[in-house]
């Protein structure tokens, strides 16, 4: 297991691993590091970096699957505060993930989501959430399958000047025990 020092001298725990898939291909996860945007946009789309949904420094996350060298599908989280009165928990955020259509429904999705949840039960997140759009059936279905409480909603969206519906999708990582007077 890899140890790699954040600038906060926290420890992050993180091991590169391999998963084989249905025709034997390995795919390899690792951390993504801030340089490495320009191939994540290249192959995603720029929207990543337009609305700023690639995170990186000591309370966020980007991880990667790659096949052969290329990436093939990506997550990236933060941790934040939760509002007053419960501003001393954190919360991780799911602000982006993204698997190629061509290796869709073979768990690297599944894998990508394990091993940002585990990261942020090692420091403490009470919870992870996201936000899925109501057209990706498959990741509603995943994400409930995961164990995540659905909350099926509808969000005005700027950039198309419409309302769009979905489900903020919520998990809880880590319990605690405190008086809220």
């Amino acid at each position: 297991m890899k140890k790699n020092q954040s600038s906060s001298n926290v420890l992050i725990y993180f091991t590169p691993t391999a998963m084989k898939d249905a025709n034997t291909r390995r795919f390899m996860f690792r951390k993504i590091e801030a340089a490495e945007t320009n191939a994540l946009t290249e192959k995603f789309g720029d929207y990543l970096t337009r609305f700023k949904c690639l995170h990186f420094g000591e309370s966020a996350l980007t991880v990667g699957a790659f096949l052969e060298g290329e990436p093939v599908g990506i997550i990236s989280v933060y941790m934040r505060p939760l509002p007053a009165p419960l501003d001393d928990v954190r919360e991780t955020v799911i602000d982006v993930l993204e698997v190629d259509k061509a290796h869709r429904r073979q768990g690297i999705a599944r894998e990508l989501i394990n091993r940002v949840e585990q990261w942020a039960k090692d420091y403490r997140s009470l919870q992870i959430r996201t936000w899925c759009s109501g057209e990706k059936t498959d990741m509603i279905k995943t994400l409930y399958a995961l164990g995540y409480c659905m909350c099926p909603v509808k969000i005005w969206v700027d950039s198309r000047k419409e309302e769009a519906g979905g489900f903020y999708a919520v998990k809880q990582l880590n319990s605690f025990t405190r008086t809220i007077l």
